[in-house]
Formats: structure tokens, C-alpha cells, sequence
């Protein structure tokens, strides 16, 4: 049966949310604002209300809101998560330069604590790809004689955390700027240290009197790394983005006279370091740049 009766309105105290920061497409709560709006309602909306919107407080009195305000911003994670979720990540990209422990530590940490800032996990298109290659990766393993030995390779997947970490922390065009200034910056750093490495074995050679390409292959150039062929392929990527903006950037003629002789001083390094598949590796990737630009 329904009856039409007159409602009696009287004013009602909720809670009203506001995460301070609508638009765009993130998640980030910069603080929480909440606000005591008096409406007029009846007792049955209010229920109804509650019941739907879980997240508000419905028919709380002026006097308890400051303890509902209490209770809410628990809920919230801390705005320097995500500054900290980012040097976390840029401190892992540009160790991994100097120390591969350093870097994979940062990783973790850097993956722990993107988790709680509440930020929106963002995964690069080459997610599909690569997680089918780990998979099979895994196949592979299964069915071998001797899994264990593979135990190894799969502790290192976490490394590929990296690329989400990535994509979810650095979100803006100037954070990602900085990351490639730090980038090549560090990397060039590494290929002084490369350079001054070739003149003691030139000098070692002619100190030994031997010939200097037998004295030079079995130990060349290593920068910081233990490996020339590590040493290598992160002076390559370091060169790919120096001349990626050399080419693409935008503000060029503000600092091409950075860029121009860090990408010299790594090309020059990745010469002496007499790693044959790097260069052609090197000479590929700058031949599609200019694809790419044309």
C-alpha cells in the first residue's frame, strides 16, 4: 500500500568529500577537505543515501565532524608518497650507472612504495609482449632437465619492474626532461672514467712491451661496471638519448651545447671499448632515429 503524505523537511548535517584535486586522469588526493552541508531531507532518504554512498557520512552531528574528519584521513595515503615513489625511481634509473646493488635496492624500495602512494599503476605498451616472453620464459624452465639451475634468471624478472615503475611515478614532461638530463649526464661521467681507463692500458702495454690489442682485449674498458659489454649497452642507450634529443627536443638551442659533447664524449667511449655487436647495434638505432624524424 502507499500512502502520499506530506513530508516534513528538516535540515541534516553530511559530510562532504573533496579530494582537492579533480582532473586529469590521476588518482593523487593532494589533501582532504570536508565540508558540514546543511540539507533537507527525510529520514528515509538519509538511509537511502547511506546505503548507496558508503563513502559519506550521512546524519552526522556539527559537534562529531572533526572526529569524522580524523577518522577519513587515515584513508588517504600521505602526499609525499608520490614525490618520494618518484626519487625513488629516478635514483634507481640513474644508479644502475654506477652500481647494479644500488639501483636494485632503489628498485625495491621504489616499487614498495609506489604500491601505497595510491598513484594509478600505468603500464607501457610493450606489456603484452614481454610478460608473453617471461611466460615462456617460465615454460622453458619447467621443462628442463634441471629447473633449478633457472632459479636465477627468474629472481631477475623483478628487474623488469622497472618499466612500471617508470610510467606510473614519472608523470610529467619535466620530470621525464630531468630523468634524461640525469641520464646523460651520468652516463658521460661513466665514459670519462671509460677514457681514462684506455690511456692506463695503452700506458700498461707500452710499459709491458706487448702488443697493445693482446694486452687491451681480455680486459677493456668497464667504466664502473665489471663488464665491458655492460659497460657498453648502457653508454648505447645513453647515446641514443642524447642524439634523440639532439634531434627531437624542442628547446635544443638551450642545451644542445650540453648535449652535443656528452653524445661525442659517449660515442668516442663506445669506440674504444671494442664491443663489435654494440656498434652495430649503434648504427641501426641511429639510422632509425633518422627514419623517425624524417
Amino acid at each position: 500500500r502507499y500512502t502520499r503524505q506530506a513530508a516534513t523537511l528538516r535540515p541534516a548535517a553530511i559530510a562532504v568529500h573533496d579530494d582537492c584535486n579533480v582532473g586529469g586522469n590521476s588518482r593523487r588526493v593532494k589533501s582532504q577537505c570536508q565540508l558540514a552541508v546543511p540539507i533537507a531531507g527525510r529520514e528515509r532518504f538519509q538511509q537511502l543515501h547511506h546505503a548507496f554512498n558508503p563513502s559519506y557520512t550521512v546524519g552526522v552531528a556539527p559537534s562529531r565532524i572533526p572526529a569524522v574528519l580524523r577518522d577519513t584521513e587515515g584513508l588517504v595515503p600521505p602526499p609525499f608518497l608520490r614525490k618520494l615513489s618518484l626519487w625513488l625511481a629516478l635514483a634507481s634509473s640513474i644508479t644502475i650507472l654506477f652500481s647494479i646493488a644500488a639501483s636494485q635496492i632503489s628498485l625495491a624500495l621504489a616499487l614498495g612504495i609506489l604500491l601505497l602512494s595510491g598513484l594509478p599503476l600505468r603500464w607501457p605498451r610493450v606489456t603484452v609482449p614481454l610478460g608473453l616472453f617471461l611466460v615462456w620464459v617460465l615454460v622453458a624452465m619447467a621443462f628442463s632437465p634441471d629447473p633449478r639451475q633457472g632459479m636465477a634468471q627468474v629472481r631477475k624478472m623483478l628487474v623488469f619492474a622497472m618499466l612500471l615503475i617508470v610510467y606510473s611515478a614519472v608523470r610529467e614532461v619535466s620530470e621525464a626532461k630531468w630523468l634524461v638530463f640525469a641520464w646523460i649526464g651520468a652516463g658521460t661521467f661513466t665514459a670519462g672514467r671509460g677514457l681514462f681507463q684506455y690511456a692506463a692500458d695503452v700506458a700498461g702495454a707500452k710499459a709491458a712491451h706487448t702488443d697493445f690489442y693482446l694486452y687491451y682485449i681480455a680486459d677493456r674498458i668497464s667504466g664502473f661496471m665489471s663488464h665491458w659489454m655492460t659497460f657498453s649497452g648502457e653508454e648505447l642507450y645513453v647515446l641514443l638519448l642524447a642524439l634523440a634529443f639532439l634531434l627531437f627536443a624542442r628547446d635544443l638551442k638551450t642545451w644542445s651545447w650540453l648535449a652535443l659533447p656528452c653524445a661525442v664524449v659517449v660515442g668516442l667511449a663506445l669506440v674504444l671499448s671494442d664491443t663489435r655487436s654494440i656498434w652495430a647495434a649503434a648504427v641501426a638505432a641511429v639510422f632509425y632515429l633518422l627514419w623517425v624524424r624524417d
